[in-house]
């Protein structure tokens, strides 16, 4: 994720067309529970893709066999020439650069991948948590839409169809947004702060403050 590829060569390399826009809908995870409704609102929204032939969806399913088995045999039932299915894919930072749009939980490492891969999003899904904070902070940017319905999700498909530009405008607001050395500039910041001269006040901040009981006796001692 920290470097950049041609999207024309990425959408070469896995089969996608040049002249569409690629939505990609990331629904593959070792622990298929927390993507229950998520899986669920793609499934809904599939019947769909008949009325959007400028789009190119692509189905990433991971390691779940028989979720992408499910996937290509409703693909194939509907008729849907403009849906792809994917299995695991190695190259998912090319894959993301070679779409307009990914549809995904707003996770952290999810959306981190997004950003750095200069990938507007579709947070799909109720968030709560860390999760609900990366909603709020990306859609306040205008680097992302959030969806949590399938209706929703169709409607905001839908609206990227008619008004390509709006894909684009996410991808400025969120090139704003873009850290791609975090992690880098956090360990630099941490080591410089480790070589600072020791506070006067140490030994007062070495004392515990807090004692925590568990029963009658001392569980953990802050």
């Amino acid at each position: 994720f920290s470097r950049t590829y041609d999207r024309a060569k990425a959408r070469e390399a896995f089969g996608l067309p040049q002249d569409k826009q690629v939505v990609l809908a990331l629904a593959g995870a070792k622990l298929p529970q927390p993507y229950v409704h998520f899986r669920a609102a793609i499934g809904e929204m599939l019947p769909f893709m008949h009325a959007m032939p400028s789009m190119q969806l692509v189905i990433v399913a991971g390691a779940d066999e028989d979720y992408e088995r499910e996937l290509r045999r409703q693909v194939a039932e509907y008729g849907l020439a403009n849906v792809t299915v994917l299995g695991y894919v190695n190259a998912m930072a090319e894959l993301m650069e070679a779409a307009d749009v990914v549809i995904c939980k707003p996770g952290g490492l999810t959306v981190t991948e997004c950003l750095c891969a200069h990938a507007p999003m579709i947070l799909l899904g109720r968030a709560y948590g860390q999760e609900k904070a990366n909603v709020r902070m990306l859609t306040a940017a205008g680097a992302a839409m959030a969806a949590t319905t399938p209706r929703e999700l169709l409607d905001t498909l839908r609206h990227i169809s008619d008004h390509s530009a709006s894909a684009h405008a996410m991808l400025m607001n969120a090139s704003i947004l873009r850290r791609p050395n975090a992690a880098e500039g956090i360990a630099r910041a941490t080591f410089a702060l480790i070589r600072r001269e020791p506070p006067r006040d140490a030994k007062l901040r070495a004392k515990h403050f807090l004692h925590f009981y568990w029963g009658k006796k001392p569980a953990h001692v802050r």
